[in-house]
């Protein structure tokens, strides 16, 4: 082979796993450079790709229950099949105890030795949903995430893209799919899922389930022992599957639940849905050793359930998700944006933030194979809906999907009535309460862009700590526009402040004293124009904007005061 030292230093090198038996493909294997440490899994079709690979690199590629194997990236590239070996069953050379008790206390023993500390992760997250065969929603985000005593306990935002495709006028919105994957604890009984046997007593456990050993072999100097496990009745309220646990730690490297036609399930319908049925749910839950302890790698979350309209319509839903812990070493700079705490749903997170480019134009480090370019393709090429319009006006619905909607400023005006949205006005926001109480905030995300720091800012309404009851007039309306063009005038100077800054500390630093600076403002605004009603000061105010925007809001609301 002979390749320039430039060629062989940034290749990018794709390939394909499969099982050396069956010839089937390996999905989410994990594959990873030898020098570099840098990795990524394999799809569902097996494929994978690698970015910046030495030719003189090696690639370490592992799955449970496979003999872990290392090639040369020259073998790759005369062969870019890599065939993985499954490690030899053990069971034929032991004796098959006549009771299987032992299995019950490797199962106990490992549900007791649950406990590991919290540990943050770089997080990718993925979704893609079907109705009759035809894909009708795709979401794909990055996070922070917060693992903790085998579970993922917390999942801070960086970016995320949604789109939807509608079916003969429907649409399929997973609303919060990630939420029910941090409500699944293995270990805790709960009301959203079925049983499995980590959660159980001794008791229940030898009372609901029945054991068996399914395989053994060995990794390393340890015994990993495969247990499936079989509901002995109610089989509707109860998973089946398949545990994997290392007989000497007790800890737990792998498992597998599933069930048909549950009675138990987070998925509730909404909208024109009068109900969801035939229920199934396949999970799959892999774990790392990181330092002495075990922490969630990846969970496979898929499900398929009918839902069944008001008018007698049957839609078959198939969702499939993937959440992949890609970096314990290190974690996102994430955009500043506070939310509410305990809100936690896919699509608020995601509208909540404006859709920043010079992130997915930078390298988030992991991109699961050929997926990246697929929800591009169907937001740009299928999907009716996308980010910016799933809480706005559209022809599907008159209010978006939700009633609370993230606003984003711009010139067209905020208008609220006591009935309903003024229909005069374009691309406007709602704010619904019970109290008087403005809120916004400045969003800030700092990305990286091929060695070039590029900052992204935006003044943002937030809906959920933001209320007005008082009398609803022109004035009014005038003094929670002039509130939000506040915001706006402050992110502008602090935009003209960060134009020579890219150190990340620095634009934190900065950005604090102009939040504090900005509540200052915001503070005696309040105070000095009492919502609107003291004349003099919101002429001083209203001048204050039209010299900063160029809007003049008390014109644009025909507010007039008497002497």
């Amino acid at each position: 082979m002979s390749q320039s030292d430039d060629d062989c230093i940034g290749m990018n090198l794709g390939a394909k796993v499969v099982n050396n038996n069956t010839k089937e493909a390996v999905a989410f294997a994990k594959v990873y450079s030898v020098k570099s440490g840098k990795g990524t899994v394999t799809n569902e079709l097996g494929e994978f790709k690698l970015k910046e690979i030495s030719c003189y690199d090696s690639l370490r590629i592992s799955f449970i229950g496979f003999e872990t194997k290392t090639i040369s990236v020259v073998d790759l590239i005369v062969s870019n099949t890599i065939k993985l070996n499954e490690k030899e069953n053990l069971l034929s050379t032991v004796n098959v105890l006549a009771d299987n008790s032992f299995l019950y206390q490797l199962v106990i023993s490992c549900a007791k030795n649950k406990k590991t500390p919290s540990q943050q992760a770089k997080t990718y997250f993925q979704l893609e949903s079907s109705s009759n065969g035809k894909t009708v929603e795709m979401l794909e985000s990055y996070y922070n995430g917060t693992f903790k005593d085998y579970n993922v306990s917390k999942l801070d935002i960086k970016a995320g893209r949604v789109g939807l495709a509608h079916q003969n006028g429907h649409f399929v919105l997973s609303t919060e799919t990630s939420k029910a994957i941090l409500e699944q604890d293995l270990f805790k009984p709960t009301s959203l899922f079925p049983a499995n046997p980590l959660s159980q007593s001794k008791k229940e456990l030898y009372t609901n389930y029945s054991l068996s050993l399914s395989q053994k072999f060995a990794e390393g100097e340890n015994q990993i022992f495969a247990i499936r496990f079989t509901p002995r009745k109610e089989a509707n309220n109860f998973f089946s599957g398949i545990i994997w646990i290392d007989s000497a730690s007790s800890s737990l490297r792998k498992i597998q639940l599933e069930i048909e036609n549950s009675n138990i399930s987070p998925f509730a319908p909404s909208g024109s849905t009068s109900k969801i049925s035939a229920v199934d749910i396949q999970i799959s839950k892999t774990f790392n050793n990181i330092e002495d302890e075990t922490y969630l790698s990846e969970i496979q979350f898929n499900y398929q359930f009918d839902l069944v309209s008001q008018n007698g319509s049957v839609y078959t839903v198939n969702s499939k998700a993937y959440l992949y812990a890609f970096n314990y070493e290190e974690i996102f700079d994430l955009p500043f944006f506070d939310f509410v705490e305990g809100m936690h749903q896919d699509y608020l997170s995601i509208s909540a933030f404006p859709y920043v480019e010079s992130f997915w134009q930078s390298d988030p480090q992991f991109e699961l194979y050929q997926h990246h370019q697929k929800v591009t393709n169907f937001i740009k090429n299928d999907a009716q809906i996308s980010n910016d319009d799933i809480f706005r006006h559209n022809q599907y619905r008159d209010r978006g999907f939700f009633n609370n909607e993230y606003v984003g400023w711009n010139e067209n005006r905020i208008v609220i009535t006591e009935r309903k949205l003024d229909n005069n006005y374009q691309d406007k926001g709602i704010i619904a309460g019970s109290r008087y109480n403005l809120e916004a905030q400045i969003f800030l995300d700092v990305n990286t862009v091929n060695d070039t720091v590029v900052i992204y800012t935006k003044s943002i309404l937030d809906p959920f700590r933001s209320y007005y009851s008082l009398d609803i007039n022109n004035a009014s309306l005038a003094f929670i526009n002039m509130f939000f063009d506040l915001i706006e005038i402050k992110r502008r100077q602090l935009d003209n402040q960060l134009m020579n800054i890219k150190d990340f500390s620095e634009i934190k630093t900065l950005y604090t004293k102009e939040i504090a600076d900005l509540n200052e403002i915001t503070t005696r605004f309040f105070k000095e124009v009492q919502h609107g009603t003291e004349a003099d000061e919101m002429i001083k105010w209203n001048s204050y904007i039209k010299g900063n925007l160029g809007i003049d809001n008390l014109d644009i609301f025909q507010v007039t005061f008497e002497n």
